[in-house]
């Protein structure tokens, strides 16, 4: 047991060695089929290396006159990029309530980051393949964004 536990605090050192935390947020805005919404979602992360991060983002959103508490957990896996411009894959689940209900979404969705400074990257999820989970209901989901734009900006530390 003692071997075990030495070899993942080993393992866990030489991850974190190359890890950068990363705080943000994200605020968001969209019309669709006669329905506005707006959100807002601060968010903690983790880069465990050049290509995987883990987070969670908890918020706030609003639509058609009502609101929801979010709860957005995430892994991210970067498939391209050229150190100023990346290409991602999220899978994320999206938990909201409101009035005792709950529905989520989970899936599969593209994202384009940008570092504009040493420090600081500004991202935009550009769509969603998924799982749409309401009332018992399972619904598929792909959608290309373009009327639900999500704008995050990060820091890293």
């Amino acid at each position: 047991m003692k071997k075990i536990l030495l070899t993942c605090t080993l393992l866990g050192g030489i991850a974190s060695a190359n890890a950068q935390c990363f705080i943000g947020g994200s605020a968001g805005i969209s019309y669709y089929n006669e329905i506005f919404s707006s959100a807002f979602l601060p968010t903690i992360g983790y880069e465990i290396d050049d290509k995987w991060a883990v987070g969670m983002g908890i918020g706030f959103e609003t639509y058609d006159e009502e609101s929801a508490f979010d709860l957005m957990p995430f892994l991210r896996y970067n498939v391209w990029n050229n150190e100023t411009i990346f290409f991602d894959l999220k899978a994320e689940d999206n938990i909201y309530i409101n009035d005792g209900t709950t529905a989520q979404n989970i899936g599969i969705a593209p994202s384009l980051r940008c570092r504009f400074a040493e420090r600081w990257e500004a991202a935009a999820d550009v769509g969603f393949l998924g799982v749409n989970i309401c009332d018992g209901e399972s619904n598929f989901d792909f959608s290309a964004k373009s009327t639900n734009l999500l704008l995050s900006i990060f820091y890293k530390f």
